[in-house]
């Protein structure tokens, strides 16, 4: 993947604000988090790092693996079965007004974008980019929550409300 499939994920962003939909790049992968110890330069695997305290951490939004057979290499070449897979390159929502003559005698499940941001004592606000962003996800029909403690094993979500 380069230069093309880049390519690809503009154009279809392009493509997606033409027909009205509000979408976002979701880079997604799997990186390693700690204190670097030492490093040094391998003909072989080019640059080696040496991580104390290490933690695997994937990011952007992923899913379940449904290939859990899988097996793979973690940073240090021990082998481990894959947790995750990919997500999907570009994320977002589509407002639509669903009319009586939309839903069927049974009923109709559609799915609303949620986005949740938690908040700990010592970052309690949204940034004005994060409730811009709720703001925007709230009037285009979806929901969006900001998560406290409550309690040491619990969590409450708490409705962003839309200033006028």
């Amino acid at each position: 993947m380069g230069s093309e499939h880049t390519s690809v994920i503009k154009l279809a962003m392009a493509r997606a604000s033409a027909l009205g939909l509000r979408v976002f790049q979701n880079v997604v992968g799997n990186g390693w988090t700690g204190k670097l110890e030492s490093s040094w330069p391998d003909s072989k695997a080019g640059r080696c790092v040496e991580i104390s305290n290490a933690n695997f951490q994937p990011f952007g939004l992923l899913v379940p693996s449904q290939d859990r057979d899988k097996v793979t290499k973690n940073a240090h070449g021990e082998k481990q079965k894959k947790k995750f897979g990919g997500g999907l390159d570009l994320i977002g929502w589509e407002c639509m007004r669903i009319m009586p003559a939309d839903v069927p005698p049974e009923g109709l499940r559609v799915a609303v974008f949620v986005a949740i941001d938690a908040k700990t004592e010592s970052y309690d606000t949204m940034s004005p980019d994060q409730r811009h962003f709720a703001h925007q996800l709230i009037k285009a029909g979806g929901k969006a929550y900001i998560a406290r403690r409550n309690g040491e094993a619990d969590a409450e979500l708490i409705p962003v409300k839309v200033e006028e």
